[in-house]
């Protein structure tokens, strides 16, 4: 049984296990293959360093991709910045432009109905003379019919 720790499981797996540090193998120490080739220090330290080398160059490669999206971002950010206050500077035209319309409206509409109040106020007197008139009139009438209906009023007239 191979054991692929550098370390003892237990007293009986203590002769299966390397205490040479230069030799890093994980095999059993008494020549059986398990398939693992035997990695000095020297070619582990040169595995290292190609994988630290791998590492770093994606590291290098994210950061620039990073930079590129937060310059892309900015941009974006700062166009919609531009169109927002585009936005609020035709909002705030409109919104002028319609008190302006409002505030024309409102003085047409005072004008309006000043000159209908005018009227109605002309009309209230026309229908008063006109009451008064109609009012004599009828007066008279009456007053007219009266006078014939006195006895004997035929002879004083003649």
């Amino acid at each position: 049984m191979s054991n692929l720790y550098p370390f003892p499981l237990s007293d009986g797996d203590v002769a299966k296990t390397t205490t040479d540090p230069h030799n890093l193998s994980h095999g059993s120490g008494n020549g059986e293959g398990d398939g693992m080739s035997d990695m000095t220090r020297t070619e582990l330290d040169a595995k290292l360093g190609q994988n630290k080398a791998e590492v770093e160059s994606v590291a290098a490669s994210m950061r620039q991709e990073m930079a590129e999206f937060r310059s892309f971002q900015t941009q974006q950010f700062s166009s919609l910045t531009t169109t927002l206050a585009d936005i609020k500077g035709d909002i705030t035209g409109f919104r002028g432009e319609v008190t302006g319309t409002k505030d024309g409206l409102s003085g047409k509409i005072e004008g309006m109905r000043d000159g209908l109040s005018g009227q109605i106020d002309g009309l209230k007197s026309s229908v008063s003379t006109m009451q008064w008139m109609i009012g004599s009139v009828l007066a008279f009438l009456a007053l007219i019919a009266a006078v014939v209906a006195i006895p004997g009023i035929d002879k004083i007239l003649h």
